[in-house]
């Protein structure tokens, strides 16, 4: 936790780290269109309803979801993990958020 007091420019501060996915950006529609492209990549039933059941868990969690008890090897999981994971934050996102120049501080 920051406080006032504490000297962020000294040697022990190496970075900050900021959950951004869902928390300072809202993220939701991408990880939808993500997963439907995958879904139809992969002949999985999907639409926002059940995308609605993907809010907050883990993309292994979301994927055993979206199968509805159909089975698949780890690797398929693994790789349909990753091609989204690639979609999203390397396709996706980096165009819509931009990295921060000059930092300011808020204190609420």
């Amino acid at each position: 936790m920051y406080n006032k007091s504490d000297n962020l420019n000294g040697p022990g501060i190496k970075g900050i780290i900021f959950d951004l996915d869902g928390v300072l950006a809202d993220t939701a529609e991408y990880h939808y269109q993500a997963w439907r492209k995958i879904a139809i990549e992969e002949d999985i039933p999907f639409n926002r309803k059940i995308n609605e059941k993907l809010r907050g868990i883990s993309g292994r969690r979301s994927l055993e979801i979206m199968l509805q008890g159909r089975r698949l090897s780890e690797e398929k999981m693994v790789e349909i993990m990753e091609r989204k994971g690639d979609r999203l934050f390397q396709k996706t996102l980096p165009k819509l958020i931009k990295p921060i120049r000059q930092w300011k501080w808020v204190l609420i």
